[in-house]
């Protein structure tokens, strides 16, 4: 018998050896090395900023900014703990009395898991670590795997890996990005009641995102606020103080509009050069030569200008007309596509033009109608520049009546005015607004720097991405008859020179083409110095000129000036018949400018990685520029070396 025991003893033994060698086989071999958390490099943000420092744009896979754990305020922290871990500061990485009461809950649901019990260490690695598969071989591997992370690393450790990685919803990954998306705020401005808002997200980052569903977002967030007040965190004052819903950010803002021409020209160049996963995903500090103020007010510039041209040619009509007998089904249709939600107008309603419907119009004014309760008033004066496009004997006239503008629905779009008192919310007013059919472009350059200080690519970024700054090419007509005069004085010719201005056939021995020029106003002014004819931009004094000192040495003149487009070597070419881009026709006028030094624009002035070594500078805006070499690291060349 005493035998007996002892070998049923030993088989016993050796089957739970063999037992826990197949669990260790088929569950624990190969799992991941939690040593590799101690150098967490997940993909950061590359932000663009200005002159000034000022951010003006963002390149991104993954939206996230590392925030180390104190510059977050304590109860932001504790926020977390209330809503995920309550115990964090207790476990070992697992709660085992969490777990329990989770499967008791699952028993009592029939099945359906009604509650979680996974700790804050559980959670950092199934998404460091594992991945997020439902499965008990996977949570076995996390129960595992916590304990091993507990071993290796503090509490602090732990928070800040989680608190950086974690998805929030709506984009933003980890805390400072999540503080930046819902309330536009640095982490360390966070306030209690925002606090419970973000510390509700990770659960359901989709579901309780209060751009989604404000309404479980509020849920969520009064019921953190609760556990904070149950676990000692805030005071009963603080938590009735935090009550009140806190103002989110706008989801539809976007801050970086004015520079878009810019930053999107400063991730062609850095891809190009230092390649598409180190700008998406290498948290560089990509510091530019642009001005933001100056940048706007170019944009500003080009929209005005562009704007007044289209309207001096005139109203090209409604977007859509209607029956005047659907106008209340068009209203509920605009209020939807306006976003006006429960008779509230959303936040951004003001900052970019609106469709409406034409609900009634007699001579000086109409009314418009943007959805069901709100409408706008619009006058003839500001209007009056409406006159059909189609006629352009019309074009830059004025009408006299809006009711030949406009018709009872008409759809249109119109810009809005904001009341001036809460009194008039529902009272607004409108002008007529239309897409122009022009484009325009702007490129400022501070000569003494080389430095872009503003680029205006055209009218509006969003709807067309196209930089006409330095990819289109259009004819600079009578611009370009100063580089003919500088491509004579640089040939012996001086300011006193005399100049002819007579009328001439030339024919083209070649083609047989005639080619006969005249001056505006068909008048000839004879002898003139060649200063005189500059200044009054005189036609056929500088197509003598350019004959005089020769097409070929005309056009070599100007590729040194840094015009690269093909130029056409006919006589036309002193009136700016050959097409050149914007840039090379402003960066030929600035050797003129800087006394005969050649200017080669930059863009940025120097790139910075994320551990705040400078690896790149002086990046040129032109394309065709050689680009500078980058200093990267020893370890990261070798990597892209191989």
């Amino acid at each position: 018998m005493r035998r007996a025991l002892i070998w049923g003893a030993g088989a016993v033994a050796l089957l739970g050896v063999c037992a826990l060698v197949a669990v260790w086989w088929t569950l624990l071999r190969d799992l991941p090395d939690v040593e590799s958390l101690a150098d967490y490099r997940p993909p950061l943000t590359s932000t663009v900023l200005d002159r000034n420092g000022t951010p003006i744009g963002e390149f991104f896979e993954e939206r996230r900014r590392l925030v180390e754990l104190d510059e977050m305020p304590g109860y932001l922290v504790q926020a977390f703990l209330a809503a995920e871990d309550d115990t964090f500061y207790e476990h070992r990485g697992v709660d085992y009395v969490s777990i329990m009461r989770a499967a008791w809950a699952v028993v009592m649901a029939g099945g359906s898991k009604v509650q979680g019990g996974s700790t804050i260490t559980q959670q950092l690695v199934k998404q460091l670590l594992l991945s997020p598969e439902q499965t008990y071989t996977r949570k076995i591997r996390e129960l595992y795997l916590a304990q091993q992370v507990e071993d290796r690393f503090d509490k602090q450790e732990i928070l800040y890996l989680y608190l950086n990685h974690i998805y929030f919803g709506s984009g933003a990954h980890g805390i400072g990005e999540a503080a930046r998306t819902y309330f536009d705020k640095d982490v360390a401005d966070i306030e209690i009641g925002e606090a419970a808002l973000l510390g509700g997200l990770p659960k359901k980052p989709g579901r309780n995102s209060p751009f989604l569903d404000p309404v479980a977002a509020e849920e969520r967030r009064r019921y953190v606020l609760s556990r904070m007040l149950e676990e000692g965190f805030i005071e009963t004052a603080e938590h009735e103080a935090a009550l009140d819903p806190p103002a989110l950010a706008n989801p539809n803002a976007n801050p970086f509009a004015a520079a878009g021409y810019v930053v999107e020209e400063v991730r062609r160049r850095l891809v190009e050069i230092l390649g598409n996963e180190i700008v998406l995903n290498g948290g560089l500090t990509i510091e530019t030569t642009v001005d933001l103020k100056a940048q706007e007010a170019a944009v500003r510039a080009v929209q005005e200008g562009v704007e007044a041209l289209d309207r001096r040619r005139g109203y090209r009509g409604p977007v859509r007309q209607i029956d005047p007998g659907a106008l209340d089904a068009e209203r509920a249709f605009l209020a939807e596509q306006n976003r006006i939600v429960d008779g509230e107008l959303p936040v951004d309603f003001f900052d970019a033009p609106r469709e409406g419907v034409v609900l009634s119009v007699e001579k000086e004014s109409a009314r418009v109608a943007f959805g069901d309760a709100f409408e706008a008033e619009i006058g003839l004066k500001a209007n009056a520049w409406a006159h059909p496009a189609e006629d352009e004997s019309k074009h830059g006239e004025e009408v006299d009546r809006l009711d030949e503008v406009l018709s009872v629905g008409d759809v249109a779009r119109f810009r809005l005015r904001a009341p001036e008192s809460d009194a008039d919310a529902t009272e607004l007013g409108a002008t007529l607004y239309q897409l122009p059919d022009a484009q325009g472009a702007l490129v400022s350059i501070d000569l003494a720097s080389r430095d872009v200080v503003a680029m205006v690519g055209g009218y509006d970024f969003a709807e067309s991405e196209f930089n006409r700054t330095i990819q289109a090419q259009r004819q600079p007509g009578s611009a370009f008859k100063p580089i003919v005069y500088a491509a004579a004085v640089a040939h012996g010719y001086t300011p006193a020179s005399i100049l002819h201005d007579r009328p001439v056939v030339y024919t083209d021995e070649a083609s047989g083409f005639v080619f006969k020029p005249e001056n505006y106003g068909r008048r000839f002014l004879g002898a003139l110095t060649m200063t005189e004819a500059l200044a009054r931009s005189v036609n056929n004094a500088a197509i003598h000129l350019l004959r005089d000192v020769g097409i070929d040495r005309v056009m070599r003149f100007a590729e040194t000036l840094g015009i690269h487009s093909p130029l056409e070597r006919v006589l036309g070419l002193a009136l700016g018949g050959s097409p050149v881009t914007l840039l090379e026709l402003t960066r030929a006028y600035g050797v003129l400018g800087a006394g005969g030094r050649l200017v080669d624009p930059r863009l940025v002035a120097r790139v910075i990685d994320r551990d705040g070594r400078v690896i790149l500078e002086d990046v040129a805006l032109d394309p065709l520029a050689p680009a500078p070499e980058p200093n990267f690291p020893d370890e990261v060349a070798a990597s892209r070396a191989e």
